[in-house]
């Protein structure tokens, strides 16, 4: 995952990537931050909101069956 410490703020839009670290900074709208420290890398159109939304949902669908699996397996 990636981590936003000390008063840092995500505009609209943005995508933070895995393992990036934001410290004490202010990321404007639909941007893609990277690295440790966290750097914005380069501006998103509104298709990578689409994007993030869809990959989004993929995880909450992935954890959703994961639950099931596990609570199907506690039960044996």
């Amino acid at each position: 995952g990636s981590n936003v410490l000390n008063n840092s703020k995500l505009g609209e839009g943005c995508l933070l990537a895995g393992g990036a670290v934001l410290t004490n900074k202010e990321i404007p709208p639909r941007k893609l931050v990277v690295g440790i420290p966290a750097e914005i890398k380069k501006d998103l159109k509104s298709t990578g909101k689409a994007l993030g939304v869809i990959n989004s949902m993929g995880y909450y669908r992935n954890g959703q069956e994961f639950k099931k699996l596990f609570e199907k397996l506690s039960k044996k």
